[in-house]
């Protein structure tokens, strides 16, 4: 198919089949070719949508971060994997980076019982969890450092320890004590709050709000308006 590509200050022509008529289209022309073109170049909007669904559909969880990561009890495929054990949805996430040659290794961790009902774990997202932590910094697509799998194994190991840890510690310790792996209670002494709830701790949770409470600023309007209709469910 002949088409008409628009350049800053001249028009070319160029013998390619369209995108939006062929879904057979080599990983190299979409990878190396055409993010040159839709870079460079006016295409249609439909058709830069296209290039980046195809990136994305192209970009999956690494071999060996797949192997380590279904060892440690994760399920799925593509670029979200999610585990459940100890009350927790754990979540692994490959964040594609923007340069298309790095891509990020992401970890969250979620309460099954802040979740509103069980068909919502495999569909939770790592943004969504109330913990989250990331597997060394960035990771290049290729050559793939054969250390991923170790620094994941043991990144995923220590994030569990210390959250399960924290919660377990959480009903007994004083509210300005409690910190979960870099979460501190003056900044999410509510979600700390609902976790306590929800653990059957609801005085330690009143605690927690009262402390909570005063430390809040007056235009977070919003964060006023959770703490309160949670405290009322609290005491009712």
């Amino acid at each position: 198919m002949e088409r008409s590509i628009s350049l800053t200050g001249m028009t070319t022509t160029s013998n390619f089949q369209s995108i939006d008529s062929s879904p057979l289209l080599s990983q190299r022309s979409l990878i190396g070719g055409f993010s040159n073109v839709a870079s460079s170049r006016t295409l249609s909007e439909s058709t830069r949508v296209a290039l980046d669904c195809c990136h994305m559909a192209m970009f999956r969880c690494p071999p060996a971060l797949s192997y380590a990561a279904r060892h440690a009890g994760y399920q799925g495929s593509g670029q979200t994997m999610h585990a459940t054990s100890d009350g927790f949805v754990w979540v692994l996430n490959v964040q594609r980076s923007h340069d298309g040659i790095h891509f990020y290794v992401n970890l969250g961790a979620h309460p099954l019982r802040l979740l509103q009902d069980s068909s919502s774990v495999s569909s939770l997202k790592e943004g969504e969890c109330a913990f989250r932590t990331r597997v060394g910094e960035r990771w290049l697509r290729e050559p793939l450092d054969e250390k991923l799998g170790l620094v994941f194994s043991q990144t995923e190991s220590v994030f569990r320890a210390e959250i399960l840890a924290g919660v377990e510690q959480m009903p007994t310790t004083a509210p300005e004590d409690i910190s979960i792996r870099g979460y501190h209670a003056e900044h999410h002494f509510l979600l700390f709050a609902q976790i306590c709830e929800a653990y059957g701790q609801p005085q330690q949770a009143l605690r927690l709000l009262e402390w909570g409470r005063p430390r809040v600023r007056p235009n977070a309007t919003g964060l006023l308006q959770k703490v309160a209709l949670f405290r009322q469910r609290l005491e009712g």
